[in-house]
């Protein structure tokens, strides 16, 4: 396309071009996009301008009654604009009466709600000052003691409804009876249990120690066993613990029970398995070593008590104690 000159270097030319456009057609768009946004406010202001007056068209057309009658009575009004906004003041004021109506209303149903606590608290007061305690005796601490009798009570009827005897017994006849049974019943374990002992102490001294036949290994004068160890069985296991004083303390055996775990809970398979020297010792020497054993396990693990026991009769002389 012929343009009437030629450029000597294209590169030059193009220098000044952003976006494909000289310096002087992006300030021609520019000028034209402001115009464009002057011409829009323009009409915006137009439009407001022309909602405002016909506002006030409006507000002059309704107020117009009212401003011919106030003129009638001598009160001419000039300013129709102040007289809106009184309008629209009182509108504003009818509805915070209306707001402080009701706050009124939730105050007085809030004051009729605490009389009613304060008098429940009275009540309960007086309910509490009732129920027996010390003069000093903190309310909780005297209803928790008075449910804990009601509870008694309740046990206690349950207990007296179960007991043997015809359904128009007095309950104090049927309690009589009770513990008469009770009385004829320890008697005759106390007499169980003494036959019962009595058999033991005629079993060992027929079959010698423990039923084994064997002598103790370590005995006092007087025939007595003196007593190595201290086994405390519980359900899982067992706890031994030193007697002192130690008796023959410079006796070598001792040292066979120097890989003995002491006062911590392990399993009775180990230590049968720690005491397995001294007891290859004692079948040497045709004998039984003697320990004290205290019963911990639970009332419910009597077979476990038993199994427990018999495994330590096999390798020691036992006589149980109490803690």
């Amino acid at each position: 396309m012929a343009t009437g000159f030629r450029l000597s270097d294209p590169q030059e030319y193009r220098r000044g071009v952003v976006l494909g456009l000289t310096l002087a057609e992006v300030l021609v768009l520019l000028v034209f996009l402001l115009l464009l946004s002057m011409a829009a406010l323009l009409l915006r202001k137009e439009r407001e301008r022309d909602v405002l007056l016909l506002r006030l068209d409006h507000y002059t057309t309704m107020f117009q009654p009212l401003t011919k009658a106030l003129a009638s009575r001598g009160m001419p009004v000039d300013d129709t604009d102040g007289l809106a906004s009184l309008i629209e003041r009182g509108s504003e004021a009818e509805s915070l009466r209306t707001r402080l109506k009701e706050a009124r209303q939730q105050l007085d149903a809030a004051a009729a709600k605490a009389a009613q606590l304060s008098t429940e608290n009275e009540t309960l007061a007086a309910v509490l000052e009732r129920i027996p305690g010390s003069p000093g005796q903190p309310p909780k601490e005297r209803i928790d003691n008075l449910v804990r009798r009601a509870a008694a009570n309740e046990a206690l009827a349950a207990f007296l409804e179960h007991l043997p005897g015809g359904p128009a017994q007095p309950p104090q006849e049927k309690l009589d009876n009770l513990v008469k049974r009770a009385a004829a019943n320890e008697g005759a374990i106390a007499n169980l249990t003494g036959q019962n002992n009595q058999m033991r102490t005629e079993l060992l001294r027929v079959k010698g120690n423990g039923g084994s036949g064997l002598p103790y290994c370590w005995a006092f004068p007087d025939g007595k066993a003196q007593y190595m160890l201290k086994v405390e069985m519980l359900d899982d296991g067992v706890i031994v613990r030193d007697i002192d004083p130690r008796v023959r303390a410079e006796d070598p055996v001792w040292q066979m029970l120097d890989a003995v775990t002491r006062e911590r809970l392990m399993p009775l398979v180990t230590f049968l398995n720690q005491v397995a020297p001294l007891q290859a010792r004692a079948s040497t020497d045709r004998c039984r070593y003697s320990i004290l054993v205290v019963d911990s396990t639970g009332r419910t693990n009597k077979p476990g008590y038993k199994d427990s026991m018999g495994r330590l009769w096999t390798a020691f002389n036992i006589h149980e104690v109490s803690r």
